[in-house]
């Protein structure tokens, strides 16, 4: 039986888990959220979400992990050769916030792509938001329900990472050692009157890592991105540090 929005009522609205329940007023779920009709798995969700501006503008150096490198023809190949996926990635040698990249994400029993723009702006928040703590996503009210039922990753190249002061940056491309596809954890924002909007998710760093930014992008073995993708939020701890991956970092041409 589908749960219809017009039948739910706002003041037992699920906010967060599907399994927790904060018992909101309804003129404040009104005021800032937007409602959502979901099916996974042969179930109906019904959450709110926080409503989303779209990006105009982005401080560089704001956030870690503010660019990212997709090499169309590297990602197409090794996507499909790794997940048995056609995959038609945008090529972008500097993704930036608010351009879009293309992502995987689980839809009607099966990957599938998505191309989305990067970062989103909740109504709350005075600046964009490109990312999420892995540690923490569970549980804030901005992420935990997107992130319950609307997992993705990026197939990537690289990313980029900036060190130095202001006046003195210095840009560190990072990147597989081995050339292989990097598939970074994130969470997606579905939208059917305009296009959809994804965060990134970011742990702490490795000891590759850590001289450069105490916080990383949380990448998924290519072996369990099904898993990541499509198994319920509860079978999710497992994947919410990064593994272990040699990484490749020098200063771009």
């Amino acid at each position: 039986m589908t749960i219809r929005p017009n039948k739910f009522e706002p003041s037992t609205a699920s906010y967060g888990t599907t399994k927790s329940k904060l018992h909101l007023s309804k003129s404040y779920l009104i005021k800032n959220s937007e409602r959502h009709l979901v099916r996974k798995d042969n179930i109906d969700y019904l959450y709110y979400a926080p409503k989303i501006k779209k990006i105009r503008i982005f401080f560089e150096g704001a956030s870690m992990c503010g660019r990212i490198e997709v090499k169309k023809d590297l990602i197409d190949s090794l996507v499909f050769k790794t997940l048995h996926v056609h995959f038609d990635a945008i090529h972008n040698l500097d993704l930036r916030p608010s351009q879009q990249a293309s992502c995987l994400t689980f839809s009607h029993d099966h990957l599938a792509q998505v191309n989305a723009s990067w970062g989103i702006q909740p109504e709350w928040s005075k600046h964009p938001i490109i990312n999420s703590q892995a540690e923490t996503v569970t549980v804030k009210k901005t992420f935990s329900a997107v992130y319950a039922l609307h997992r993705c990753v990026v197939p990537c190249s690289g990313w980029f990472e900036w060190t130095g002061n202001k006046e003195n940056k210095t840009k560190y491309r990072f990147g597989h050692s081995s050339n292989q596809v990097l598939f970074m954890a994130g969470i997606m924002f579905p939208d059917h009157q305009r296009d959809c909007s994804f965060v990134t998710l970011t742990t702490q760093a490795d000891e590759q890592c850590a001289r450069y930014h105490h916080r990383m992008p949380l990448f998924i073995d290519p072996l369990k991105v099904s898993d990541w993708l499509s198994l319920p939020q509860m079978d999710q701890t497992p994947y919410m540090s990064s593994i272990k991956l040699p990484f490749t970092i020098s200063e771009p041409a």
